[in-house]
C-alpha cells in the first residue's frame, strides 16, 4: 500500500470514527488522557511569570490612558532567552498577567471586554502589526473593578526557538464611553522597566511604537516554560483564523515516561486525536483534496503510522486538547489490539494532531522529539 493510499484509508476511518464519537458521546471520559500525564495546571500559574518591570506588584493612579475614539494595544515583547529558556529551545506560554488600574463600566453591563493576544515576531524585521503572526487570540471580560491584577490562563502555546513573543492587550472601542480615558485603564508604576512597553491606537499610531514620554511601566508579563523538543511544518488556519499548535510539555526522558502532547488553537467541540512517526516527511493533501492541511508526518519504519486510538476525544471549548503518552506503548497498528512500540533512547520521533473541523479535517503543526537516557 502506497504512503498516499495508506493516508486516505487512515483519512476515512478518523472521519467516521469522529461521527461515531459524536452521536454516542464516545469515547467515555476514562479512556481519555490515559497515560503518565502532566496535568496543565502546571502551566496556569501566573505567579512564575517573566516580568521586565522593576516592580510589578504596585499599581499608581493616573499613569495611562486609551485613545478617546477608538482602539488602543498596549504591548510588550519577549526574548525567551531573557525569561530563562535555554538559546535554541522551544518555549511554552500559558498565562498573561496584567495590571487594572480602573475598569468602571459606564454602559450598566459592569464588564469590559478586552483580547489577550500573542504573536511570533522576528528579531530584526520592522516592528510592526505586518510581521506579527498570531498564534493565540483569548476574548475575555473583566467585571468591574480598580487597582488590581488579572491571569489570563490558556492552552499553551509553542513559541519556535530564534523567535520572540510579542503579547498585546488589545482595548477595543467598546470600552469608550467615558469621555477621558475610558472605562478600562491599564496599570503600571513608575519603578522602571528592563525593556519599553510599546503603543499603538486609532489616535494616529497605527503601528506600535515604544512607550511615550510621561506613561507608567506597564504591567504586562507572560509565563514562559522550556517546551520538550522542536516544531516544523507550519500548517493552515482552521475556521478559528489561526492554525492548529502542537506542544510536547514534560520530558524527553526516556524511564522518567512523561510526555504530554497537547494541541491548541483548534475549533471547539472537534473529535481530536495524535498521530506519531519516526519519518518526517511533510505530504501535501490539500492539493489531493483530501484534507484543509498538511500531513507532517512520514512513514513510520517500525509499523504504521502510529493513532492514539485509546485517546482520542474532543477539543475543549477554548479549542484545546492533550493526552499523556506512554512511551511503552506507542501504537504503531490498526484501532484493534494494534501493536506498540517501546522508545529507546536515542530514538527521535515525530508526532501531529489531527482534527475535524466542521465538515472537514485539517492538522496541526508537528514537533520532534529526540529521547535520551535519564541523568
Amino acid at each position: 500500500m502506497n504512503r498516499i493510499t495508506h493516508l486516505t484509508h487512515i483519512l476515512l476511518f478518523m472521519s467516521a470514527l469522529s461521527t461515531v464519537a459524536a452521536a454516542q458521546s464516545w469515547p467515555p471520559q476514562s479512556a481519555v488522557n490515559q497515560g503518565p500525564a502532566t496535568p496543565l495546571s502546571e502551566y496556569s500559574g501566573c505567579a512564575t511569570a517573566c516580568s521586565q518591570n522593576v516592580d510589578n506588584t504596585t499599581i499608581i493612579a493616573g499613569g495611562l490612558c486609551n485613545c478617546p475614539f477608538g482602539d488602543t494595544s498596549y504591548l510588550r515583547v519577549y526574548d525567551p532567552v531573557n525569561c530563562g529558556i535555554p538559546m535554541g529551545s522551544d518555549a511554552t506560554a500559558s498565562s498573561v498577567n496584567f495590571a487594572i488600574e480602573s475598569a468602571i463600566d459606564s454602559t450598566g453591563t459592569g464588564s469590559q471586554p478586552v483580547n489577550i493576544r500573542l504573536y511570533l515576531y522576528t528579531p530584526g524585521t520592522p516592528f510592526t502589526f505586518a510581521n506579527f503572526t498570531l498564534i493565540h487570540d483569548e476574548p475575555i471580560s473583566i467585571a468591574n473593578t480598580t487597582f488590581s491584577f488579572v491571569c489570563v490562563t490558556f492552552c499553551p502555546v509553542r513559541v519556535p526557538a530564534g523567535q520572540q513573543l510579542v503579547v498585546e492587550l488589545y482595548n477595543p472601542p467598546v470600552n469608550l464611553p467615558s469621555p477621558t480615558c475610558g472605562d478600562l485603564v491599564p496599570g503600571g508604576n513608575l519603578a522602571g522597566s528592563t525593556i519599553p512597553w510599546f503603543l499603538a491606537s486609532s489616535c494616529g499610531i497605527p503601528d506600535p511604537q515604544p512607550q511615550p514620554p510621561g506613561l507608567t511601566d506597564l504591567i504586562l508579563d507572560v509565563a514562559l516554560t522550556e517546551a520538550v523538543g522542536s516544531s516544523f511544518c507550519v500548517n493552515m488556519p482552521n475556521s478559528t483564523g489561526v492554525p492548529g499548535s502542537i506542544t510536547a510539555a514534560g520530558s524527553a526522558c526516556v524511564a522518567a515516561n512523561q510526555l504530554t502532547l497537547v494541541a491548541s488553537n483548534l475549533p471547539a467541540n472537534q473529535t481530536c486525536v495524535f498521530l506519531a512517526s519516526d519519518g518526517n516527511q511533510p505530504l501535501d493533501l490539500i492539493a489531493l483534496g483530501l484534507s484543509d492541511g498538511i500531513f507532517c508526518l512520514g512513514t513510520s519504519t517500525v509499523g504504521a503510522i502510529g493513532r492514539f486510538w485509546n485517546d482520542i476525544g474532543s477539543s475543549s471549548a477554548d479549542g484545546c486538547f492533550s493526552i499523556g503518552v506512554d512511551l511503552n506503548a506507542i501504537p504503531v497498528g490498526g484501532p484493534t489490539n494494534p501493536p506498540v512500540y517501546v522508545i529507546q533512547p536515542g530514538d527521535t520521533w515525530y508526532f501531529q494532531a489531527w482534527y475535524r473541523d466542521g465538515a472537514s479535517n485539517n492538522f496541526t503543526d508537528a514537533v520532534g522529539v529526540m529521547f535520551v537516557d535519564c541523568p
